[in-house]
């Protein structure tokens, strides 16, 4: 077996788990049972274009990131991606006063 599916297997694992995502809830969230998660996390069966897609969907991140095999691990708690994503279209006055609100609250 290919050294890629090896990779993929465990970084998929390894994304779930940060992500706080049983194998039962992630199965649901794209469409397939939880057995064919875990055959894809034991690199015990290959994936479609289409279930990478809905991978990194649920995951909230993109398809490439599957592959990102060096990269650090990814943090337990999913809140910075769900902030990133809140903030990423508010204007740069806002997120100057989210800024100082976040700075007081942490007494900074």
């Amino acid at each position: 077996m290919s050294n890629l599916r090896k990779d993929f297997s465990r970084r998929l694992k390894e994304i779930r788990i940060a992500k706080e995502f049983t194998q039962e809830l992630l199965a649901d969230e794209i469409g397939v049972n939880a057995q064919h998660i875990a055959r894809l996390e034991t690199n015990k069966t290959a994936t479609s274009f289409d279930t990478l897609e809905k991978l990194a969907l649920a995951f909230g991140i993109e398809t490439k990131d599957l592959f990102d095999f060096k990269k650090e691990k990814i943090k337990k708690s999913g809140i910075r991606d769900k902030l990133d994503i809140l903030l990423s279209d508010v204007s740069d006055k806002k997120l100057k006063l989210i800024y100082d609100v976040a700075k007081r609250i942490l007494g900074e």
